[in-house]
């Protein structure tokens, strides 16, 4: 898994990114509706 190590952590690192975002303009909506 070592080749794919590279690849497997630039998928990770945008999944993550794309749900920090969601949580992110979810909180915001919701702070903003409160």
């Amino acid at each position: 898994v070592l080749y794919l190590k590279e690849r497997l952590t630039l998928d990770y690192l945008w999944a993550g990114f794309c749900l920090l975002g969601a949580v992110f303009f979810l909180f915001r909506a919701r702070f903003a509706g409160a």
